[in-house]
């Protein structure tokens, strides 16, 4: 199974170029989502493909996937997330249900000649035979057969999209509050698959990650944004006046954001 940070903390890198997909094909995953609970409330493991085509599986965060096939009833998807490729196969029942029925942990992404952990097998036939732990289980533990569910609708409501959506900077004093120079985030909550983008506004990003979460705290918006690596939670408050107050854990005072034409 995959390890739970992984799940939280999907890595934004991604392939270069999405996967060719055969949309018309994948719509019986794409069109639900998928639960192992008793109700479809929470919980729910479900696909979802970007607005340039990138595929993801969505539960907690977002794995970006780097194939993604559904041919029959046989479901195989690849991510590269972290230090190595995970290829895993689901079977599509006649009941509806999806369970994963094959999964290989390949460290070395299929080079030769690598030194370290080998290429190992944590699911077969339905069975997971490796534990989170590494550790072979014996006997294997049976997979989750996971029911459909009703599709998932928006990531996030309205108002937080119109909110927050869109690129916010800093005045720095002289070339006004959208210049290359000025500290600055972009929003894009839409996507469908939400990122927070960070750095001078106009240029190269310093970071690019997803926002794993928004609450409402308030008149508050609490983002966890977070990647392969870390995570971290950042709070906006409007002001009042078109602007947005972030709490600043690098400096002394709060900054704030006016949003950028």
């Amino acid at each position: 199974m995959r390890l739970l940070l992984a799940v939280l903390l999907a890595s934004s890198a991604v392939a270069q170029t999405p996967p060719v997909l055969d949309r018309a094909g994948l719509d019986p995953v794409l069109s639900r989502s998928w639960t192992a609970g008793e109700g479809c409330g929470a919980d729910l493991m479900d696909f979802v493909i970007d607005t340039d085509g990138q595929p993801y599986i969505r539960n907690n965060g977002f794995t970006p996937l780097s194939g993604f096939t559904l041919q029959g009833s046989v479901l195989t998807t690849t991510d590269d997330v972290g230090i190595g490729r995970t290829s895993s196969v689901y079977h599509l029942g006649d009941d509806g249900s999806l369970r994963l029925w094959s999964e290989i942990y390949d460290p070395a992404f299929g080079e030769e000649g690598q030194e370290g952990e080998p290429t190992t097998q944590r699911v077969k036939d339905g069975m997971v035979v490796i534990g989170d732990d590494g550790q072979p289980l014996s006997p294997g533990m049976p997979t989750a057969s996971l029911k459909p569910c009703p599709a998932r609708t928006a990531l996030f409501p309205a108002e937080t999209v119109a909110a927050l959506e869109g690129a916010w900077a800093t005045g720095d004093g002289k070339g006004g509050i959208c210049a290359r120079d000025a500290d600055s985030i972009t929003f894009q909550l839409t996507r469908p698959v939400p990122h927070v983008l960070r750095g001078p506004f106009g240029g190269e990003a310093v970071s690019t990650s997803y926002a794993l979460n928004i609450v409402k705290d308030g008149e508050a918006y609490v983002v966890t944004e977070g990647n392969a690596f870390e995570a971290g939670d950042y709070t906006f408050t409007p002001d009042g006046k078109g602007g947005l107050v972030q709490a600043n854990p690098y400096a002394d005072g709060p900054l704030e954001l006016h949003r950028c034409p």
